[in-house]
């Protein structure tokens, strides 16, 4: 293994495991357990992902010293929004089974007031020591300069999608400027891009030199440029591949030409046009949604084609629509019904599920639901999502039930 230090003067493993959409419970369990074993040493989850329990228990069930293993998570927007960052953490870490984390991200800039007082707050969590480091991820250079202006402590690294389609290197330099370390995820390409990238002529003929892959490669690549990276995988096999990184070198000609592959190609979100568009259809009544004090959302799961991004007629509907690249991906609402309560519902694009976004339009839902008074949400969904939900605070407040042969629950948040 290979190391860096941060800027303030901690170590962190130059490979990381990434468990982004590994499957809360015995899946996530296992994939690190497996990566833990190969050799890694550092763990990369975010409250987000849902699953820190599920890592929490690999760490202890290895049986390797905490002190071993380098563990960060990140921030959860609902939480940056509401600014309760203290809480967000003291949550993270009962999740985890820990009573510190080595490297607290805050997740996305959302807007340039809430990410600046979260940094702040973050500040003050790293004061205290329970997380050893503080940094961001998909902060653009614009974002940087905006803590900047607020910040006490620089953060220690930027985590952001970085492959070689999509080098970076301006926000390489820049980072590089101000002390701050960077680290890659989607290092492979991402689920959309990482098969057509792995069969990249120039990346395979390297590999063919050296008895490597393309993946391992990109990796090499990724640590010789002095950039953390993070692959993830759930397949035992990859996870070792993944790992054997450190017995050979790429030559300067080598980076070179990966270099040249670069096409400023991004396969993620970019946080200045993952938009959240919100309007309001107006109609007699619409004030009164103001009034309400319990407000109920219906997550659906298994739209049909048909009745997605649905533009929904109702008078007293407030619509929430997310675009990536101008593109409609995700959409919500809450309505009122008969003046007493109101239901939100949200709706994926087949093509764009599996992705996060309904859960990125549910956080962005709650949060419209606070600021319009709401004391109490309800929100029925699927099982699977419990621990997502669980992290905002949520109190089981009934039994599981079955619904067309899927095991639903219903939780309820008290502000």
């Amino acid at each position: 293994m290979e190391y860096v230090k941060l800027n303030n003067g901690i170590e962190i493993p130059m490979l990381g495991f990434g468990v982004f959409q590994v499957e809360d419970g015995a899946e996530c369990v296992n994939a690190v357990r497996n990566a833990l074993d190969v050799g890694y040493r550092h763990i990369d989850t975010a409250q987000n992902y849902g699953n820190e329990k599920s890592v929490g228990q690999a760490i202890k069930e290895s049986g390797i010293p905490r002190e071993e293993i380098f563990v960060t998570t990140k921030l959860l927007n609902a939480v940056q929004m509401l600014g309760v960052v203290a809480d967000g953490f003291e949550e993270s870490l009962d999740d985890l089974g820990m009573d510190y984390v080595d490297l607290y991200l805050m997740h996305w800039p959302l807007k340039p007031k809430k990410y600046m007082d979260a940094w702040l707050e973050m500040e003050k969590i790293y004061k205290s020591g329970r997380a050893k480091a503080i940094g961001v991820c998909n902060f653009h250079e614009h974002h940087l300069a905006e803590i900047e202006k607020v910040w006490g402590v620089v953060p220690a690294l930027n985590q952001v999608e970085l492959h070689p389609e999509f080098s970076q290197k301006p926000l390489i330099e820049y980072c590089k400027a101000k002390g701050i370390a960077m680290q890659s995820y989607s290092p492979l390409g991402g689920s959309r891009n990482a098969a057509r990238m792995l069969q990249n002529s120039i990346l395979t003929e390297i590999g063919k030199k050296y008895g490597k892959t393309a993946a391992q490669v990109i990796l090499r690549w990724n640590i010789q440029q002095g950039i953390i990276t993070i692959p993830r995988s759930i397949k035992p096999e990859r996870i070792k591949s993944n790992f054997e990184v450190f017995d050979f070198e790429l030559t300067v000609e080598d980076m070179a030409a990966i270099d040249a592959i670069n096409i400023d190609a991004r396969v993620g979100s970019n946080p200045d046009t993952f938009e959240f568009k919100h309007w309001i259809n107006g109609g007699e009544g619409l004030e009164e949604i103001h009034k309400i004090r319990r407000i109920v959302f219906i997550e659906e799961q298994n739209v049909s084609e048909e009745d997605e991004m649905i533009a929904w007629e109702d008078e007293t509907s407030e619509h929430l629509l997310m675009y990536e690249a101008d593109v409609p991906v995700a959409t919500g609402r809450i309505v009122m019904h008969d003046g007493k309560y109101s239901i939100g519902r949200v709706a994926v694009l087949k093509e764009h599920r599996g992705k996060g976004y309904g859960r990125v339009v549910m956080n962005d839902l709650i949060n419209r639901a606070y600021r319009l008074g709401a004391k109490e949400i309800e929100i029925h969904a699927q099982s699977y999502l419990v621990n997502f939900y669980s992290s905002f605070g949520f109190e089981i407040c009934s039994e599981e039930y079955e619904e067309a042969g899927i095991m639903h629950f219903t939780m309820i948040l008290k502000k």
